[in-house]
């Protein structure tokens, strides 16, 4: 991409059933792979370059998005029922970023790794087999920051805005590495994972 300077590489293709958040299997195929992640990126410690993938990243989509909807409210091909509509979701966002601090401080003193950053149905991918496992794709949105956006959980069975990977499974894998941390700490994440993905 000559505007950013980045080139895309391709290594290989990646075969499998498409990821469906209502088999169960998959969730746990989902949390061992982000699990292993999470874990191994975090013992490598942050690299130079990495954006910040924290909450921070996501109030500032929040301010984007409502800054966007104030931009192109005065636009004709709009009806009543439109406004209405979007005049209620800044709202929602004023509402969200008088309390965002509330998100933030529920994320505080998680273990900082490598963030997928859309980690979602539509970018994993099940291989069968006597190893049956997860293979992933899409790392245009990674960074580094608390892992919440990729542990969050469908609020709709029918969205593809998250995984919603087994939580107890993920918990295994990484528990020896968030000392002092427990499953419910890792829920609680999880919930803020799922407002950022919402936003």
């Amino acid at each position: 991409d000559p505007v950013s300077e980045l080139t895309w590489l391709f290594v290989d293709e990646l075969y499998g059933e498409d990821y469906s958040y209502v088999l169960a299997e998959h969730r746990v195929h989902a949390a061992r792979w982000l699990g292993m992640l999470h874990r191994g990126a975090h013992a490598v410690g942050a690299q130079p370059g990495l954006p910040d993938a924290g909450p921070n990243r996501y109030l500032q989509h929040l301010r984007a998005a409502r800054d966007f909807i104030r931009a192109h409210s005065d636009n004709p091909s709009l009806r009543h029922d439109d406004l209405t509509f979007l005049h209620g979701l800044e709202a929602r966002f004023d509402d969200l970023e008088e309390h965002w601090d509330r998100l933030v401080d529920a994320c505080a003193g998680i273990p900082h790794t490598l963030v997928h950053g859309d980690f979602s149905g539509k970018n994993i991918r099940v291989q069968a087999g006597p190893e049956a496992r997860a293979v992933v794709f899409d790392w245009e949105d990674t960074g580094w920051g608390v892992p919440a956006a990729d542990l969050a959980q469908l609020v709709n069975p029918r969205s593809r805005i998250a995984a919603g990977v087994d939580i107890p499974t993920y918990w295994s894998i990484v528990r020896d590495q968030w000392r002092g941390h427990t499953q419910a700490d890792v829920e609680r994440v999880a919930c803020c994972g799922s407002v950022f993905r919402a936003v």
